[in-house]
């Protein structure tokens, strides 16, 4: 199996970057967890990938407005897994940290975190990327005066009902959208506005589309939120913590994935360096905490589940190492198996599709 890690390879300020050397590809071995490095492609920051086919690669260059970044194509050499820039475009927007394909309209959605924005490339007929063709554009702030200063849009994630979700950090709020196309522009109507405890900090979703269930995580407070669909708009059913009671630091929680069955929620948590496993009751509709791993490393700042759903890796940013652990498809807890380093700064994992 292919994997492909995005990483920090430079400083954006003097909290945040690393020294990666672009975008890695891994061979996976799901028999025992190993994990090993094929080669890699040298790119800027690329600190979050989509890969929509076994053909193309989707990433960005993550840096502040005032250093122009960039949308990037990738073709993938279906020989070596290797990567083949096919093109790149302009992006009128700063830190670019979220990236994610939008099927229902063949575009790419870019989420920017400096500037509270997101914006909508279209793909032509051999995966390129055409001119910014919509932008999404949230002004706002809440009770962090540090953090929360301005809109910060951390993701656009598309749900089961072809709606598009935009956690805002800054503005303590999910804003739900529907992309309307109009000749070869993108319109975006706004559907919802669902408001989050004030300093939350809204950052992820995680979603399992046979039940529409929607999973949260908050950054500034490190917890889960459970919400379903009423009347097509959210509610929220539940929220949990995921840190222990002792924990002393600042919040800073970072991924949430989902099982295939919907009833385990892996989430990290960069400061204590831990990932957390919540079991959701969809009966009484609660979520309950039922593990809690360290990812043998510093600031794990993504995880995701191998697609047989019986691995789960955890990327740990300042430690330039992959953590590997087997689930137990039952109870869902989760034991370390192998540490894989030398992958510098990594930050972003996503798996090349089966096709």
């Amino acid at each position: 199996m292919i994997l492909y890690a995005g990483s920090f390879t430079e400083m954006i300020d003097d909290t945040l970057g690393g020294h990666g050397d672009g975008i890695y590809c891994l061979d996976f071995d799901p028999s025992n967890g190993l994990l090993r490095q094929r080669h890699q492609a040298t790119a800027v920051n690329p600190t979050y990938l989509s890969i929509p086919s076994a053909q193309r690669l989707y990433t960005h260059t993550e840096l502040l407005a005032s250093k122009s970044p960039r949308i990037q194509a990738y073709r993938i050499n279906p020989q070596d897994f290797s990567l083949e820039l096919i093109n790149e475009r302009p992006v009128p927007g700063g830190c670019p940290c979220h990236i994610q394909y939008f099927k229902p309209n063949d575009c790419m959605l870019l989420s920017c975190y400096e500037t509270g924005n997101v914006f909508v490339y279209p793909l032509g007929a051999q995966g390129q990327l055409l001119p910014l063709a919509g932008t999404i554009q949230h002004e706002g702030r809440s009770v962090n005066e540090l953090r929360q200063e301005k809109a910060h849009a951390h993701a656009a994630i598309a749900d089961a009902l072809d709606h598009i979700l935009v956690p805002d950090l800054g503005m303590d709020k999910i804003v739900a959208y529907q992309l309307v196309q109009q000749n070869d522009d993108f319109r975006p109507v706004m559907i919802q506005q669902l408001t989050q405890p004030p300093g939350s900090g809204p950052r992820h979703i995680g979603i399992h589309f046979e039940t529409n269930r929607i999973f949260l995580m908050s950054e500034l407070t490190a917890a889960v939120s459970a919400m379903r669909y009423r009347n097509r708009h959210i509610e929220v059913i539940c929220t949990s913590p995921t840190l222990p009671k002792e924990f002393t630091g600042v919040p800073s929680g970072a991924a949430i994935r989902v099982s295939a069955n919907g009833k385990f929620i892996y989430t990290s948590e960069r400061i204590s360096g831990c990932v957390t496993v919540l079991r959701f009751d969809p009966d009484s509709e609660t979520l309950e905490i039922v593990d809690r791993q360290s990812t043998l490393g510093k600031t794990p700042r993504d995880v995701h589940l191998d697609p047989s759903g019986r691995w789960l890796l955890a990327a740990n940013q300042d430690s330039d190492s992959i953590a590997v652990f087997g689930i137990d498809e039952i109870t869902g807890n989760i034991k370390a198996v192998h540490l894989a380093e030398g992958i510098k700064s990594p930050a972003c994992l996503e798996w090349l599709p089966r096709e």
